[in-house]
């Protein structure tokens, strides 16, 4: 599920451009190059970011969560205590900022496509209830992006992008001068583990709970940023294979995430009983639909050859 495109103005949507790597490159130059264009994807889409305006809330989220998975990823390549508590404060403050703005995403995705959907399977009958879930939406959504526009990083600044440019210039050539291990290898070993890892949460993938759904979407994307970032050091016919394995996983498990939070936004608004009964046979629809789904991409791609074998 996704909002509405709605007219964007004078500017348009930054998605993070991708580092370009090359192997003899020092793991500091890596990181920075890597924390670049979401950093300058960040700052475009909030400073844009508005009621109008919910693509650009999405690829700030999207940027966050590349950042984040940068964060994890070279954490533990230096023994520095000033570099493991600086990546520690600026995680903190992603997630901040992370719940922010999920917070409107997911105002967002209710208001422009859940009701919408129960518009369309919804009789006349139950008009009255659906016009006060409705009311209560909206109400959420303006809520949702006034705490987004009090953020200090709406404007460009705040402790994310001054942590962030901190941690890019001399602290990182500091704190991973000490990495011995070739570029290659680093990232060979981290997204060996992220792989691992999301095949561990994709166990009997019939048998997921939205919780255990939710675990496994989240795995996934941090292994297809993690791919994004080293991509550049392998065949790019093999990198762009193995992607498009995970983004469309992605995308289905963000249809069944989105109709999860839907169910439980419709509970928290006490919409009656037969709202959610509508809603119920939908997601369920959409289960017996987009989970055959999910199985088969997962097996395809535990067949493809990882790129970086």
């Amino acid at each position: 599920m996704s909002a509405p495109e709605h007219k964007r103005g004078t500017s348009s949507v930054l998605t993070a451009s991708l580092p370009q790597l090359d192997p003899q490159l020092s793991v500091a130059d890596a990181f920075r190059m890597a924390l670049a264009g979401p950093l300058q994807a960040l700052r475009h889409n909030l400073s844009h970011a508005g009621p109008q305006e919910p693509e650009f809330v999405h690829q700030a989220r999207v940027s966050v969560r590349r950042l984040r998975t940068l964060i994890h990823a070279f954490e533990d390549l230096s023994e520095v205590p000033a570099w493991r508590e600086s990546l520690q404060t600026l995680e903190a403050s992603l997630r901040v900022l992370n719940q922010r703005l999920g917070e409107v995403r997911d105002a967002d995705i209710f208001r422009w496509v859940t009701l919408d959907t129960l518009r369309r399977e919804t009789g006349p009958e139950l008009l009255p209830a659906l016009t006060a879930v409705e009311i209560r939406a909206k109400a959420r959504c303006v809520a949702a992006y006034a705490a987004m526009a009090a953020l200090p990083e709406k404007t460009g600044g705040g402790p994310v992008f001054l942590l962030a440019e901190r941690l890019a210039g001399e602290e990182a050539a500091t704190a991973l001068a000490g990495t011995r291990q070739a570029l290659t290898q680093v990232a060979k070993a981290q997204l060996r583990k992220a792989h691992a890892r999301l095949m561990r949460a994709a166990r009997h993938p019939k048998r997921l709970t939205p919780a255990q759904r939710h675990r496994l979407r989240i795995a996934v994307k941090r292994l297809r940023y993690l791919t994004d970032v080293w991509a550049s050091l392998w065949p790019q016919k093999l990198s762009r294979r193995y992607l498009t394995q995970l983004e469309k996983l992605q995308q289905a498990l963000g249809e069944l995430n989105d109709a999860a939070v839907a169910g439980q936004t419709l509970r928290k608004f006490k919409a009656g009983a037969a709202l959610r009964a509508i809603w119920q046979v939908h997601e369920k629809r959409l289960i017996a639909r987009e989970m055959p789904r999910v199985v088969r991409r997962l097996a395809a791609l535990d067949r493809s050859p990882a790129p970086w074998h």
